[in-house]
């Protein structure tokens, strides 16, 4: 319970734990748990541990308990303690108030920040420090709480992954509707372009009319002259003539204005035609700009919304693996050159999805890098603080000569620094101990410092390729090439300060979020949309994917896939099934209403509309029901394989229970009217019992002899890394054991025949009925790992050793007979011994 406590300010290294009525590993329901008996409004348990007012930050505290005596109904909330730079008390705040009845389990979940919104409850501005837990409201008698847990993560970037995929699903809707807007474009464009070209005929129709009418009316007019000129030949008929004459003028000029008319006609149809044309033309252009940004929106939507996320425990700086770094951005958000020109380029991260790529040409400036912006807008260091600075990265080209990242702590005025401290990566050993350039691989370096510094307030942070203050720097022109996966700091944990040095396991500490959603439509016809969303912490991680796809000739189809270590079901989270080592470990009860489930060999069903369960190889079958066979006669019926369960009897058994309690096995019934059975519990050696005299009746008597032996031992380990790495080494010993609480306690079972001799005689007046000397053998481990400088550890070891044989007694009268079992055993054991005992049991139908 070191890792609670009743009070409510007070660094973590100082204040007292809290003060339970009692604690353990497993009630049925929780995990660990710890018991408080409160009488007293705000009473409360908090953690020990705290993390810092950012602002900005979103944490969310969850509280899981309940109540395990009282008078029914109570009220509970979260407390939200707040402190300044030197953990004293600036006040606190009981919210999200949760009225309870009963004593089912129940979990209050809050969200703070530094600005109240809807479901939102905000800490003072002068607040540096945070604590959370459970609170009391009311004055009870007699209540006693059981509490499982009390977890605060900062959920900051969760939320704004949220958001980011709500903006997606927005961006998919307005790509649909761009979509739609550019194929009724492209429709207009096809009409218009049609019409077009109608136009077009239409004017070549009238042209070629026009051309006609001007060719009559040029024949027209030779005619008439020709008519002229033989009327001045022929004076007798140039009356006549003349008149012809003026006669076809009159056509000619008809046929003039005739074609005239055509021509204009031609004209008006050829700009109509053209400006159609254009029409067409201009809805084409639309129609492909409005594709573009269909085809543009559709891109945003499907892009993925990746953000990491850093514990409350893992980072004091805000954005430490440059997962916010949005496209077009020159540096990640918070950072920017600081001097020199080096080349910034966001590449792919290992621990989030994208890492910070620095790569300094060749220069011989006596400062190149980047920095963060100042913070000073609120007190998040001070004096005495412990600190682990953090920084992940990996050398592409060139030394690491003069090269470092610098933590300094500024003070509230944002001027010069009060203290710098910084991990120089030529001369400072990462935490695999090397030293200098190493590979090109990411190498990781951990550095535990002290703020020593009055005035600390602050902070910013430096990556400098080349910096003339640090060892090994050359004022030769030189070039490197730094990407930084992980850059941060952060409060360093009570065994860090007590052990002075700082942990390398990040992994534990760093977290990514991720969510992808898309809509994909193919020339095919086929359609499909899918939603991901991944977490990933370390090497764990957990994701939901879904998919569905419509396909005009591949048909129709649908999946949902669940990637967890653990999964928990419905409200109160119920422990539903594990994955440890490749196997699911199923939890709880499961109701099943019906239908035959079968091995995929075929040799195992269970049929739950006849309650049955078969095991069935060809050659032999074993079966168990609650009621089946020939006359529904058998429990239990092993025999040879059957096509049909009526075809179970008991001529063809080689064993069976029956309903009645009538058993059968391989020529012994051991369960009927007449039965004696008698015990000794002797722990020697060698011990015998005996039923006495008893009657028969004249028919097959079966008699058993048992025998059992149950030894244990114990084993212990000190709180201390060596305790640890002891019971590591047992648990590797036995083989077989396996953790259901993230390596809390472990358990398992394991065959252990035992070597040494063993015999078993069971016998009738005296006189040997049946000799048996074969004995099985099984360990049983149940251990609690040790936690250094809290609480030891140790491993219960359980023996069992044990021995059956079942004989049917030849002499078939009613003449009293008395039978006995004995044993001889000169087998070791390990421990001490429990329980032994050895049994006889006679049964006459």
């Amino acid at each position: 319970m070191s890792q609670w406590t009743a009070s409510r300010h007070g660094s973590p290294a100082s204040v007292a734990p809290a003060g339970e009525a009692g604690f353990g590993i497993g009630d049925g329901i929780f995990g660990p748990w710890a018991d408080f008996e409160w009488t007293t409004g705000g009473a409360n348990v908090l953690t020990r541990g705290v993390v810092p007012a950012t602002a900005g930050r979103v944490y969310e505290v969850r509280a899981k308990f309940r109540v395990r005596a009282g008078d029914g109904n109570y009220t509970f909330n979260l407390v939200m303690a707040r402190m300044d730079a030197l953990y004293a008390d600036a006040g606190w705040s009981g919210v999200f108030t949760t009225n309870v009845t009963g004593g089912g389990v129940t979990e209050i979940v809050g969200l703070f920040s530094d600005t109240a919104s809807a479901g939102v409850a905000a800490w003072t501005p002068e607040t540096v420090w945070l604590r959370f837990g459970l609170r009391n409201q009311n004055t009870e008698a007699g209540m006693s709480v059981r509490v499982a847990s009390i977890r605060v993560t900062d959920v900051t970037e969760k939320i704004a992954a949220q958001n980011s995929a709500n903006a997606a699903s927005a961006s998919a809707s307005s790509a649909q509707s761009s979509a739609n807007a550019a194929g009724n474009a492209a429709s207009s464009a096809s009409s218009a372009a049609d019409t077009a070209t109608t136009q077009a005929g239409n004017a070549s129709s009238s042209a070629s009319s026009a051309n006609t009418s001007r060719a009559q009316a040029a024949s027209s007019a030779t005619a008439a002259a020709g008519s002229a000129s033989s009327a001045s030949g022929h004076a007798n008929t140039a009356q006549t003539k003349a008149g012809e004459a003026a006669s076809s003028a009159s056509s000619a000029s008809s046929s003039a204005a005739s074609a005239n008319a055509s021509a204009s006609s031609a004209s008006t149809s050829a700009n109509t035609a053209a400006s159609h044309s254009g029409t067409a033309q201009s809805a084409a252009n639309s129609a492909t700009s409005q594709a573009v940004i269909a085809t543009d929106a559709a891109a945003a939507a499907q892009s993925s919304a990746v953000l990491s996320a850093s514990i409350a425990a893992a980072s004091i700086n805000p954005n430490p693996v440059f997962a916010d770094w949005p496209t077009g951005q020159g540096h990640p958000t918070g950072y920017a050159s600081h001097a020199g020109s080096p080349a910034i380029e966001r590449v792919a991260g290992v621990t989030s999805p994208y890492a910070y790529n620095v790569n300094m040409l060749a220069t011989n400036a006596s400062t190149v890098g980047v920095k963060t912006t100042n913070y000073t807008a609120a007190q998040v260091i001070s004096q005495n603080m412990w600190v682990v600075l953090e920084v992940d990265m990996q050398r592409v080209a060139g030394s690491l000569a003069g090269s470092c990242a610098l933590f300094r702590a500024l003070p509230s005025s944002g001027g010069a620094g009060s203290q710098d401290h910084r991990i120089d990566f030529n001369n400072d050993a990462d935490i695999a101990g090397i030293v200098g350039d190493g590979g090109t691989n990411v190498r990781r370096w951990r550095k535990l410092v002290q703020i020593t510094s009055a005035n600390a307030y602050g902070w910013t942070i430096f990556l400098l390729n080349r910096a003339s203050f640090v060892p090994g720097y050359t004022t030769t022109t030189t070039a490197s090439n730094l990407i930084y996966h992980r850059v941060a700091f952060r409060p360093a944990t009570d065994q860090e300060i007590a052990s002075k040095k700082a942990t390398a396991d990040v992994n534990a500490l760093t977290a990514t979020v991720s969510t992808q959603a898309g809509v994909i439509s193919e020339l095919n016809g086929r359609t499909s949309s899918y939603l991901e969303m991944v977490t990933a912490a370390g090497s764990a991680s957990a994701a939901v994917r879904l998919v569905a796809a419509n396909g005009a000739t591949s048909g129709n189809g649908s999946g949902i896939e669940l990637q967890a270590d653990s999964i928990r079901l419905g409200s109160s989270k119920l422990r539903a099934m594990d994955v440890v080592g490749g196997n699911v470990t199923f939890h709880g009860r499961a109701n099943f209403v019906g239908g035959l489930m079968v091995s995929p060999s075929g040799q195992t069903s269970v049929d739950m509309t006849t309650g049955t369960m078969v095991f069935n190889n060809g050659v032999t079958m074993s079966v168990k029901g609650t009621g089946f066979g020939s006359s529904n006669q058998f429990m239990e019926w092993t025999g040879p394989s059957q096509s049909s369960l009526a075809n179970c009897t008991e001529a063809n058994a080689i064993s069976f229970l029956k309903t009645n309690g009538q058993a059968y096995y391989a020529g012994g019934i051991i369960a009927g009217t007449l039965k004696s059975s008698m015990s000794n519990t002797s722990q020697a050696a060698s011990a015998s019992t005996s039923t006495g005299a008893i009657t028969s009746n004249g028919n097959t008597v079966s008699v058993n002899g048992s025998y059992a032996l149950r030894s244990a031992a114990t084993v212990t380990f000190p709180a201390s890394t060596t305790g640890v790495n002891d019971y590591n080494a047992a648990l590797t010993a036995f083989g077989s054991a396996t953790s259901y609480d993230g390596g809390f306690s472990h358990e398992g079972v394991k065959t252990n025949n035992p070597s040494g001799s063993f015999s078993m005689t069971i016998k009738r007046d005296g006189g040997t009925l049946v000799t048996h000397s074969a004995i099985n053998g099984s360990i049983t481990l149940y251990g609690l790992r040790p936690t250094p400088g809290d609480a030891g550890g140790r491993i219960d070891y359980t023996y069992d050793y044990w021995s059956s044989t079942t004989t049917s007694d030849p002499y078939l009268n009613t003449v009293a007979r008395t039978y006995s079992a004995e044993f001889s055993r000169g087998f070791t054991y390990s421990g001490s011994i429990q329980t032994q005992y050895i049994s006889v049991t006679s049964t006459e139908w």
